[in-house]
C-alpha cells in the first residue's frame, strides 16, 4: 500500500477467511484505488471492494509478468512490481 500523503510504502499480508481483508478495505479513506492482477480467484475480492466503493483497476497478468526484470515470483515482490508499474504509469489495465 502506498500512503500518498507521506510516500510511505506499507507492506502487510491480509487474510480473507477471518474477515481481516474485508475490514481493512472497509476502513480505507476515500478516495482509494486498488490495483491487482487479473485472476480467477478475484470475484470475492471484487464484491468486497464494491461494498466499500474504492476504485478497482485490474491488470493483464501476462503483461505484468513480462515487465518483470527478475522472473522469480513471490507475492511481496509481485506487489512491489505492481506498485512500480502504477507509479510509472505503465500498469497494463484491462
Amino acid at each position: 500500500m502506498l500512503d500518498p500523503s507521506t510516500g510511505e510504502v506499507i507492506k502487510r499480508r491480509l487474510e480473507h477467511e477471518n474477515g481481516e481483508a474485508k475490514m481493512f478495505y472497509a476502513t480505507l479513506p476515500s478516495p482509494a484505488r486498488v490495483e491487482m492482477e487479473a485472476t480467477c480467484d478475484a470475484p470475492w475480492f471484487e464484491r468486497v471492494l464494491r461494498e466499500h466503493h474504492p476504485e478497482l483497476w485490474i491488470g493483464d497478468a501476462a503483461e505484468i509478468r513480462a515487465a518483470m526484470v527478475r522472473k522469480q515470483k513471490t507475492d511481496p515482490r509481485d506487489a512491489l512490481h505492481i506498485l512500480d508499474l502504477l507509479l510509472t504509469n505503465c500498469f497494463p489495465r484491462i
